[in-house]
């Protein structure tokens, strides 16, 4: 049986036709799996086996499939979702269903390629979709091929090869309050039954989830200290409570001024849900919705207050603002925001310092003059960090904010 002397692989048979074997790597089930190609000619058959070897290096499916991505994708959704929040499942089942199948849900897995992905991104272009859409629709299908190459249904992920759509950067950023604006604030709180809310967001940074999450047992109001542990998560009809989003739980410090506003949510729950053991709780005591809480509470106040683009996330940036004005240490505005790395905290720094000075801040800055926001104005407490907790050793004063009454 003569072979091909410049391609020792391809064949001549007995009936005169040439021919070869391609192994295509493992299937699913880490069987080898072997293409066969035949031809008139070895000239022929060596073209047809390097263009499968070429499209096999591209990323297509290790073995002939008619499985579909909608097919796939929905297999790979149902498992690993297992390991994921409500809010993330969300997110990627609506970019699954609104940008990524409409488009490619009917294609075979072995007719994506990276020019396939390149003409969807620029049609969803063309749809209007925006950047930062594209580029998370982008990301959920990179994850789930990842999925495919870790499972050997793929060789090679071809969203590697294709044209990633950029991430815009963020161009709005919150601004600082004034002490007029503050007051406002305030008493627009005052006279909303769930204002305080909004005020205890301010003056402890809390995210939306841990405040939802917050109940009275978690209160210490002799010591005066918060312990936050869990965090309410919201999906599209689906809610649970989980661990903080930087996994830790943590001691915060309080001062008159929160445990006032803690009173006034005492004062103004309902009799319906004086049982509840949550602090921030619906009519019947349960856990609260984002959207009614921005409709019924957010919305209502701010315009009360004659505050624009400002949302219940922006206080807790305010209280960020709050102890940068007061030169307090980044280490100290991490440990009371919660943030996972020194680096997030450090754009807060960057970004409200340079609001209130027009410089960058930096440690040694201290605490900048402004005639209207005075250190001697602001209500001050003693946090400890974690490294001083251990040594029962004050960490000094911490600013919360302005003394409201």
């Amino acid at each position: 049986m003569p072979r091909s002397l410049s391609d020792p692989a391809i064949r001549k048979n007995s009936h005169g036709k040439w021919y070869c074997h391609v192994s295509m790597g493992l299937d699913a089930n880490g069987k080898r799996v072997r293409k066969y190609i035949s031809g008139d000619s070895k000239n022929d058959v060596r073209r047809r086996k390097d263009e499968l070897v070429r499209s096999h290096t591209d990323g297509t499916f290790a073995a002939e499939s008619p499985t579909t991505l909608e097919a796939f994708m929905a297999d790979w959704h149902e498992v690993t979702g297992v390991n994921k929040g409500i809010r993330t499942r969300d997110n990627e089942r609506r970019d699954m269903r609104l940008r990524i199948l409409p488009y490619l849900g009917k294609k075979r897995l072995t007719d994506i390629k990276p020019v396939t992905l390149d003409r969807w991104i620029q049609q969803m272009e063309k749809d209007d979709h925006t950047t930062h859409c594209r580029h998370d629709a982008f990301c959920v299908l990179q994850k789930s091929l990842n999925y495919a190459v870790k499972k050997g249904m793929l060789t090679v992920n071809p969203c590697h090869r294709a044209e990633k759509p950029k991430r815009p950067k963020k161009k709005k950023v919150d601004r600082i309050l004034s002490m007029d604006e503050y007051r406002r604030l305030c008493n627009a709180c005052d006279g909303h039954p769930m204002g305080s809310l909004v005020a205890v967001a301010m003056l402890t940074g809390f995210r939306a989830g841990e405040l939802f999450a917050l109940e009275w047992d978690d209160i210490d109001f002799d010591q005066k200290v918060i312990h936050l542990s869990r965090a309410l998560t919201e999906g599209e009809g689906d809610r649970e409570v989980k661990e903080t989003k930087s996994g830790d739980s943590r001691r915060t410090a309080i001062d008159d001024n929160v445990i006032k506003w803690l009173d006034h949510r005492r004062a103004h729950t309902p009799d319906s849900a004086k049982d509840s053991p949550l602090v921030f709780c619906d009519q019947k005591g349960g856990y609260l919705r984002r959207n009614n809480v921005r409709y019924r509470v957010w919305t209502p106040i701010f315009e009360a207050a004659g505050l624009e683009g400002i949302t219940l996330h922006s206080m807790r940036h305010v209280q960020a603002s709050f102890m940068i004005r007061a030169g307090v240490a980044p280490k100290v505005v991490q440990e009371r925001l919660g943030h996972a790395r020194i680096a997030i905290t450090r754009i807060c720094t960057d970004t409200f310092g340079t609001q209130h000075s027009g410089k960058p801040w930096t440690p040694s800055a201290g605490c900048w003059p402004r005639p209207d926001l005075t250190l001697a104005s602001y209500g001050q407490i003693n946090v400890k960090s974690a490294h001083e907790k251990a040594r029962g050793v004050s960490a000094g004063s911490v600013f919360i904010g302005p003394n409201w009454t």
